[in-house]
Formats: C-alpha cells, sequence, structure tokens
C-alpha cells in the first residue's frame, strides 16, 4: 500500500514531497506508545542535559557566557537604577555602602549590589563586595623587608661539632649549593639558613656562624629562588607583626601600595621622650602632618608619627619608651601611591611570631603584567612580593545566585503560604560540608530547605579554563572565596567598580600653583567642598600624583590642598574620584572560553529574550522599591550641638537579611529585641566568605550604611558606633562574655594602644 494512502483506489491529495516516508526520518522506533527516543547524534555538541559532554559543559559553564551577559546586566541596571550620592535620597540606587564595624575602631568598607531577578526566594539577587584595602600594611607603616621561598617542611635529626652541621634524613635529595632553612626544635644550636657543602644518600652537611657541640631534632625546608619550581610557600618579613595578623588567614594580598616620596635623609636625638629630627633640605611639613620615620641607626623605632614642626628643616615627636640616643633616618613625607601595571597576590596560610612573617601559599598566585603597554593579568604570579612595598588586602566578593553557589533555589512565596517548612529534592550524597550562622559544620553538602548543593562545583582562577570538580574538598563551604567561577551578577558588579565607584562624579581639567606646602587648584565651578578627599593627576611640573584632602575652598572656582613638603611651581592637573578598583579593567578582558558550535548559537538565541525579559525586570524592580526610601547616612546632633552626618547604625533591612536575622516588634517595625521571623541559614556562607569572619562574630548591629563608599570620606567621619548598653541600678544587664570591654584609663607615661576611639566633644546632649 503506498505510504499516505487508505486503500488502492483512492489516490493522494497531498504533495508528493510529503507524507511519503513514514516518519522514517524521526529518530523514533516503531514501537507505538511505549516508542523510546533512538540515540541522539554522537557529533552533536548540543546534547540533552541528562546526558554528559565534556564540550557540552564548557559551553554550559564557560567565563564568556557570563562576562557577556553581565556586561548587559549592568548596562540596563545602571541606566535604570543608578544614580549619585547626592540624588539617591530621592532616587535611591541599586547600591547600597557599608562601613562594617570589626572591632571597636577598626572599620572594614563594604558594598552590596542589588539586581533585579525572576528568582521566587527574594526577588532580586545580593552580591556583595568588600573594598580592596580594608586593611593595608601602608595605614600603619609597615613595608616589606625581607622575601624568602620555602619548601614544604622535614623533619629529621642533626649533629653539630664545632661549626658543622650534619643532618640525617634517609634519600633527602638535595645538592651542593642548595640553601636549607635549618629550625632547630631541640638542643642549642641556632636556627639559620645555611648552604649545603657535602652530602651523601641520607646525610647533608652545612657549616654554622658560630661553634658549638650539640645534637637533636630539626625541621628544614629548601630555601630556593622565586624561579626554583620546589618552593610551596614564601614568606614576608615585617618590623612587627599586627594584631590584625591573625585574623588574615586565607586573605589574598597583593604588594600593589607603594610610597611614592623617596624620602629625606636626616640625623635624629632623643631626650627623654621627645625626638627631634634635623632634615638634610627643608622639609615643607606642618603640626600634625604624620611622616614615616626609617631608622638605619641607633634605638628609636621605625614607624609613624604625629609631628610638630619647629623649623624648615626640624621637627620633633613623643615616643613611647625614653632615653637618651641619636642616630641616622629617613624621612617619607607619606604620598600613598599605586601600581597597577606590575603587581603580585598570593593567599595568606598563616603568620609565624618567631620570625615576624606572614606565610602565604604558592597555589592561586596571580599578578598584573605589562608588555608593550598594555596590562593583562597573569596566572599563575609572574614574581614575588617585592620589597619596600607595602601589603594589602584584595577585593573580596561574593553572590547569593544559584549559578555562582551551584545551589538548588525554592519558591519562598509559595512554601510559606502552603504553611510547611520548605524543602528541594535531595540531589546527591556526595560528602562535603555546608555552615551554619551559629557556625557549626554540617557533614553534608546537601541540606534541602537551607543549602542544596548541585553536587559539583564549576573552579577557575581568572581566565582558567573552568575546572569540573566533585570532591569534597570542592563543596561550596570548603572553596576560598575566589575560586567559584564568577557569575553575570558578579561580572555587573565590577563593571560597576571600574565604571563609578559610587560617588559623586568627578572630571576636571584645571591649573595650579604652588607656594610652600599649599597648592592653589584653579576649575570653573568645581562643586567641590572642604574636606572631599580627590585623586589629583599632575600633568605637567614635578609634583605627585595622589590622593589629597582639600583643606579649603576660597571659592566656587578654587581649593586648597596641602602638600607634603614646600615648592614653588606650576602647571595642569587633572581631578578626579578615588579610583581604589581601577586595576580591576585588567580582569574584565574578553575570556577565551566562548560557547562553540551550536552553544554559540544557543546563546545568542537565549540572550536575546533575557535581555527583554531584563528590561522589563528592571522596570518592575523600579516601581516596587519607589515607595522605600533610601537608606543611607543618618543626620543626628553632633558635637557642639551642630547637625551632622554620621554611619547609620539603626536596625535595617539590608543588615538583617545579610545576617539571618530579621526581627520585628508588635507593629511590625525592624527591632533587634523583637521576635525573630526567619530560621533559615541562605546567606551564613556568603558573609562568612565575605568578611572571612566567623558567621556568629557578623552581627547586623556591626553594618552601618553610608551614602557613598567609604574611602570617599574623610578621617572625621563619624563611621563608628559604640552601644553604651542597658544598666539597672547602675549595674550591666548583658553578660560579659557578649560584650566588648574598652579600656578608657590615662596612662602615664604613655603607652601604646591598639585602638584609638574618639567619643568628641558633646554639650547639653
Amino acid at each position: 500500500m503506498p505510504f499516505g494512502l487508505n486503500k488502492f483506489k483512492s489516490s493522494s491529495s497531498g504533495p508528493f514531497d510529503r507524507n511519503q516516508d513514514k516518519n522514517f526520518t524521526k529518530l523514533t522506533s516503531f514501537q507505538g506508545p511505549n516508542r523510546r527516543a533512538a540515540a541522539p547524534n554522537p557529533f552533536d555538541i548540543t546534547r540533552n542535559p541528562e546526558e554528559s559532554s565534556e564540550v557540552r559543559f564548557y559551553n554550559q559553564d564557560s567565563l564568556w557566557s557570563r562576562w557577556r551577559r553581565g556586561y548587559e546586566l549592568y548596562s540596563v541596571t545602571q541606566s535604570t537604577l543608578g544614580s549619585t550620592f547626592r540624588e539617591r535620597k530621592s532616587r535611591g540606587d541599586y547600591r547600597l555602602y557599608f562601613s562594617f564595624q570589626q572591632f571597636p575602631g577598626i572599620f572594614v568598607p563594604a558594598r552590596l549590589f542589588t539586581y533585579p531577578s525572576a528568582s521566587n526566594e527574594i526577588g532580586e539577587q545580593l552580591v556583595g563586595m568588600r573594598d580592596t584595602n580594608a586593611f593595608s600594611f601602608y595605614d600603619i607603616g609597615i613595608p616589606i623587608e625581607e622575601v624568602r621561598y620555602l619548601s614544604d617542611a622535614v623533619t629529621a635529626t642533626y649533629s653539630q661539632a664545632g661549626t658543622t652541621i650534619t643532618v640525617t634524613k634517609s634519600d633527602h635529595n638535595y645538592f651542593i649549593g642548595d640553601q636549607i632553612y635549618l629550625d632547630f626544635t631541640t638542643g642549642g644550636a641556632t636556627d639559620a639558613t645555611l648552604t649545603i657543602t657535602a652530602r651523601t644518600q641520607n646525610t647533608f652537611t652545612l657549616t654554622a656562624a658560630t661553634s658549638a657541640t650539640t645534637s637533636g631534632n630539626v625541621t628544614y625546608y629548601l630555601s630556593a629562588a622565586f624561579t626554583d619550581p620546589r618552593w610551596t610557600t614564601t614568606r614576608v618579613k615585617l618590623r612587627e607583626l599586627p594584631e590584625q595578623v591573625g585574623l588574615l588567614k586565607d586573605e589574598r594580598m597583593t604588594d600593589r601600595v607603594i610610597e611614592r616620596d623617596p624620602g629625606i635623609s636626616a640625623t635624629y636625638s632623643r631626650s627623654f621622650s621627645t625626638v627631634t629630627v634635623t632634615t638634610s633640605s627643608a622639609h615643607g611639613l606642618a603640626t600634625g602632618n604624620k611622616v614615616f620615620l626609617d631608622v638605619s641607626t641607633g634605638v628609636v623605632a621605625s614607624g609613624r608619627y604625629s609631628i610638630t614642626v619647629t623649623g624648615s628643616t626640624t621637627f620633633t615627636f613623643l615616643t613611647i619608651t625614653s632615653g637618651t640616643t641619636t642616630g641616622n633616618a629617613k624621612v617619607n613625607r607619606l604620598i600613598r601611591g599605586f601600581d597597577y601595571t606590575d603587581y603580585v597576590g598570593f593567599t595568606v596560610t598563616g603568620s609565624d611570631a618567631t620570625t615576624k612573617e606572614i606565610i602565604f601559599q604558592r597555589k592561586d598566585s596571580y599578578g598584573a603584567k605589562t608588555v608593550a603597554g598594555n596590562t593583562a593579568t597573569v596566572v599563575p604570579a609572574h614574581r614575588g612580593f617585592q620589597v619596600g612595598r607595602f601589603l594589602t588586602t584584595e577585593l573580596r566578593w561574593q553572590c547569593s545566585c544559584q549559578d555562582y553557589t551551584k545551589r538548588r533555589g525554592y519558591n519562598l512565596f509559595e512554601d510559606r503560604t502552603k504553611k510547611k517548612f520548605p524543602v528541594t529534592p535531595v540531589e546527591n550524597l556526595r560528602p562535603g560540608q555546608t555552615l551554619s550562622k551559629d557556625n557549626s559544620l554540617s557533614n553534608t553538602r546537601d541540606n534541602p530547605g537551607v543549602f542544596e548543593d548541585f553536587g559539583y562545583t564549576t573552579v577557575n582562577n581568572f581566565y582558567q579554563i573552568p575546572e569540573y570538580e566533585d570532591k569534597a574538598e570542592f563543596s561550596s563551604q570548603n572553596l576560598m572565596y575566589y575560586q567559584p567561577r564568577w557569575c553575570k551578577h558578579i561580572y555587573a558588579s565590577m563593571w560597576a567598580l571600574i565604571h563609578d565607584e559610587g560617588g559623586q562624579p568627578i572630571a576636571l581639567a584645571a591649573s595650579y600653583t604652588q607656594s610652600g606646602p599649599n597648592i592653589t587648584i584653579s576649575a570653573v565651578d568645581h562643586g567641590l567642598e572642604q574636606n572631599q578627599r580627590v585623586k589629583i593627576t599632575f600633568t605637567s611640573g614635578s609634583a605627585l600624583d595622589g590622593d589629597y584632602v582639600i583643606s579649603s575652598v576660597p571659592d566656587s572656582n578654587t581649593f586648597v590642598i596641602v602638600y607634603p613638603f614646600s615648592d614653588t611651581a606650576s602647571g595642569y592637573c587633572d581631578v578626579s574620584n578615588l579610583q581604589p578598583h581601577e586595576y580591576v579593567g585588567t580582569w574584565l578582558l574578553e575570556p577565551s572560553d566562548q560557547p562553540v558550535g551550536k552553544g554559540l548559537e544557543t546563546f545568542y538565541r537565549n540572550f536575546e529574550k533575557e535581555v527583554v525579559k531584563l528590561k522589563e525586570a528592571a522596570e518592575k524592580y523600579v516601581l516596587d522599591r519607589q515607595f522605600f526610601g533610601w537608606a543611607g547616612t543618618q543626620n543626628i546632633v553632633g558635637q557642639r550641638n551642630n547637625p551632622e552626618d554620621v554611619a547609620d547604625f539603626r536596625p535595617s533591612a539590608a543588615s538583617m537579611l545579610l545576617t539571618d536575622d530579621i526581627k520585628r516588634d508588635a507593629k511590625g517595625l525592624l527591632d533587634r529585641a523583637g521576635t525573630v521571623f526567619n530560621t533559615t541559614s541562605r546567606f551564613a556562607q556568603l558573609v562568612n566568605k565575605l568578611f572571612n569572619l566567623q558567621p556568629q562574630v557578623i552581627e547586623n548591629a556591626k553594618f552601618g550604611l553610608i551614602d557613598q563608599p567609604l574611602s570617599e570620606y574623610t578621617d572625621e567621619f563619624e563611621q563608628g558606633f559604640v552601644e553604651g548598653g542597658e544598666y539597672k541600678s547602675g549595674l550591666p544587664l548583658e553578660a560579659s562574655a557578649t560584650v566588648v570591654q574598652i579600656e578608657g584609663s590615662t596612662y602615664s607615661p604613655l603607652t601604646d594602644q591598639d585602638r584609638i576611639i574618639d567619643a568628641g566633644l558633646y554639650i547639653n546632649t
């Protein structure tokens, strides 16, 4: 019987080219209702989701697609929701800025980006970022003094006779000329880095600087050059280790901060606790300025000091210790600079108080390198840390979206209306861990209703090809903050950083004249205010570029800054906002893992639809938020009964959401002493990795909202908050274990304090 015909007597009424093949071209079997799909084309790279394909993995998890979508997300969100800090009270913004009070007197700048989303969890996606330079050794005047590169530790025995040290270790695999750092754990030998002078299969010999007769146990490390592939950790020696070093584990630190002032040679003498410094040329400083004194001889400690000027080449300052001494030194007048064309970054693993060193791992290093005028990110780092530079913390980021954290979501609204605990299907039983807001770890990576892992993580380091990892050590909680592949929301936030830091846009072409330590800058209708921080790039003359504070504004066309040293000069300059994140631009170059074949066609087909939905979501987002006021600084009655803007530490939805601690009073208003309205731990891991702190110490009361990035404010801005607590009959009601004790005594003689908290001067308040 001909295909398509019911009987021989009837003719076909259809076209000749259709209905003649009996569906032979379809990938089905002839089994009626129970027919199954035939095997798909094995050479088709756009295969079904349930099938494994390495090409499909790269198409799905490529950085390029998120980079492209992220730029579109930034463009739409910025044009729809973006504003300057002077407009935010009326227009709002998709960014929130925080002063996070880590400890009394120690403040961490952070920001929160909110993006429109079709997600049913919270109706938006949140990206948290802790600003770069949140902690910088430049601020406390401690530069890098020495760098060395060591292998993994090896334990062995040793004996010393005279100056000859013999170390015994089976198959040590070291050779004559190798340098070994010896850390003697028993016996009387002195720790040192020595060169191997002789060797056998199981021993090697070194020559000590001093003679002794002793023996015992030793832990030794190969001390290598940066180019040697055998080292695993690098150690950076500092003049001293401040208390904050204990908080730096797992931090990425870079050496991009430099001192632009070449310094002035000087001599000094101390009588009791007063040090008098005499410089070799005019210093141009003023009373109240701070300098860094790099002492080469004598017993006065190198460090930062606040000075009192007594002459054009002399000044004095006070020290904690007292005595009589003289010596030589170099005076640096603190002109901070940033080298974005050549820097490196490594991850902190610990510190050694004995040697005053910070320890970094070799793994996951990176840097910026400039070739032929083009700066690009390189992985791994192309060099080690440079002596004389200053370590500073790197930008940190986290996102709440499922794509970044590799987890399932759920519909909060639907689950709430059904009055049941939110659950999601169990996806996997692979080993791993999840973190709760009380800092407890659960030995599971799949916790339905709280955090449900996809079962695998996409790991990459900048522009490396994404890697598929499904082992326990690669569960979300066990990853470093920088290891998961970036999502479109993080890319959008980084685009926002380099295009607009969030302060009032400043872009002025100006002229300047310098007379003594003051530089007067002329720019028509500059719109700047006293005590505002700006970046000044001098395009002519010999003045040094850097960040400066406006000391006075004589009129609308001129303003004055204080320069660290005196001169007579004139020329031209550019005035702009502070740009501490401009180096992020090298991270946003186009990734090389663009989807291939039909994967790219599929991307663009879906991308066009996504852009339309994104614009609709952004417009709806504006309408939804138009009745909510902007959350920023708080205006109070300040010193001498004058109005003053300070960081707002009152309860806020943003801070409570981040700490999974939304509480309301009987009227439904936010209240830290109210009833808890949420019991899940959606953001515990996010804030843990964002601030590198345990979740239980990240309280919402420590988040102070501000109108612009913290770096835009001067030191006079009240960025912290200390709550005195509740008292009854003169006694505090809180348990001593839950509060921070601040010592307010007067010390004589002077005693060096870890932190200084200025309570201000108030009248009738």
